[in-house]
């Protein structure tokens, strides 16, 4: 994997992280990626799924990849090179989003504002 250089790191766009801190499957996908560390998309399609009728694998990949794309365009993830697969792409939490656990709850620092949740994006 792909080391990151704290010079290199995207800044986070304010009102593009408010945006993505709205939505319940954005706020998974980031439970996840702080939990779980970096992982494809492929892999994180089952984190953010709601419940409406769009439950078909493929539709299930391409909402995910939306959502982190959003997250990428944010500056809170960052898009790595999978270390053994060059096809694929890895996603993870930028390091300058400050992460740190309080009981079950995991706890955001964003610079400008904080947001704690829990495993199912609340």
């Amino acid at each position: 994997m792909t080391n990151v250089l704290a010079a290199n790191l995207p800044k986070i766009d304010e009102e593009l992280t408010y945006s993505v801190l709205t939505s319940q499957a954005r706020r998974k996908l980031l439970v996840a990626l702080a939990c779980d560390g970096p992982q494809t998309g492929a892999n994180l399609k089952h984190v953010g799924r709601g419940k409406g009728r769009g439950t078909r694998p493929k539709h299930l990949t391409n909402c995910t990849l939306m959502h982190l794309k959003r997250m990428v365009e944010a500056g809170i993830v960052l898009k790595l090179d999978h270390g053994t697969d060059g096809r694929r792409v890895l996603y993870s939490l930028s390091p300058a989003v400050k992460v740190s656990k309080d009981g079950d709850d995991t706890v955001f620092d964003f610079g400008f504002i904080v947001a704690r949740l829990t495993a199912d994006g609340n």
